[in-house]
């Protein structure tokens, strides 16, 4: 996979191509050196290690430079799960993590009295640095390990009841990987068995299918 991010500096785009062209000519060097060695063979599938480790298995062809791997996968695909006006009745816990350490206790004191029992996270430890790594890869800005570290630490800390507990999280509806952190805390409370845990969207933005019937800041009761 190559990955470039949509900046206007080049200099890391040119890098990556560099890397995946050096990749690709290594790769095709050593296939052709295993087929002048007769170790490629229609008989016996090639090995190919994978970045976690797992052999996969590929057939090989006649062009031996191109090798093509066959992988079967499950789909990651997965339902949201809404807040609701019966869970907002039942008096669900609001869990949010601390991004500003002004504004949210703001944020938090607005939406308590509002009618929502919502629980500002402590702010940022090792222990939701070491919990976010876990959960996001280390590859994406360092933000997003920090809130999401905060979140999963909270739920697995066994101080809520998760049958009544959903997330709030802020969504910003623009470019900033900031309208993503929604998407990386669901895929951490599926990944650790608890994708019945709503995530609520706090936006202002539209057309980000985030609808909850059981929250909304823009009524009248909200403020």
């Amino acid at each position: 996979m190559l990955k470039i991010d949509e900046v206007s500096n080049l200099g890391a785009a040119r890098i990556r191509v560099r890397s995946l062209m050096a990749a690709l000519t290594e790769q095709d060097e050593e296939l052709e050196r295993k087929a002048a060695a007769g170790e490629v063979s229609e008989a016996e599938p090639v090995g190919v290690r994978m970045a976690d480790g797992s052999l996969e298995h590929a057939r090989p062809t006649s062009d031996t430079r191109r090798v093509p791997v066959y992988r079967t996968s499950e789909s990651s695909a997965f339902k949201k799960v809404r807040y609701t006006k019966d869970m907002q009745d039942a008096g669900y816990t609001i869990l949010a993590p601390q991004m500003s350490p002004i504004h949210f206790e703001l944020v938090e004191e607005l939406l308590n009295k509002a009618g929502y029992n919502m629980v500002l996270l402590p702010s940022v430890d090792q222990g939701a640095v070491d919990t976010g790594l876990k959960y996001v890869n280390n590859d994406i800005c360092y933000p997003s390990i920090l809130t999401t570290g905060q979140i999963m630490e909270a739920v697995l800390s066994g101080r809520y009841d998760l049958s009544r507990t959903a997330v709030l999280i802020s969504q910003t509806g623009g470019g900033c990987r900031a309208t993503n952190y929604i998407a990386l805390i669901r895929k951490a409370l599926k990944d650790s068995g608890h994708e019945n845990v709503p995530v609520i969207s706090l936006s202002v933005a539209g057309g980000l299918d985030e609808s909850n019937p059981g929250f909304n800041i823009s009524s009248q009761r909200s403020w």
